[in-house]
């Protein structure tokens, strides 16, 4: 267990989250929860952060979006260069879709989806 004593730098930020990973690991194991830390936004005295919970097993909102949206159009979710399907903004006129590919997110439209996953 680290013992922090102010946010200086990224590096203790890393730290934080990697000792925060570890303890709702096992929270979650015991709970049957996923935990999901989003960006952490630090000064030198505090922290701030997003957590996001879900259930093991259960099928999120935007996982449900990308099954219907790869049924409707009969679409692969893991496109022929390793792109994958990541989420549908149904508010974004022009670019709703969101994929991602060597650990970067890209949007595009419905035309360049039905071609980048294809059957």
């Amino acid at each position: 267990m680290t013992k922090f004593t102010g946010f200086t730098n990224k590096a203790t930020a890393a730290a934080l989250r990697s000792e925060l990973n570890a303890v709702l690991a096992k929270f979650g194991a015991d709970a049957n929860l996923e935990f999901t830390i989003g960006t952490i936004r630090f000064t030198s005295s505090d922290a701030k952060m997003q957590i996001e919970t879900k259930v093991k097993g259960a099928i999120g909102r935007e996982d449900r979006i990308i099954s219907n949206l790869i049924a409707s159009y009969g679409l692969k979710e893991i496109g022929r260069n390793g792109e994958k399907l990541v989420s549908y903004n149904s508010r974004a006129h022009r670019y709703p879709v969101i994929y991602s590919h060597g650990g970067k997110k890209y949007k595009t439209s419905l035309e360049h989806m039905k071609f980048l996953f294809a059957k």
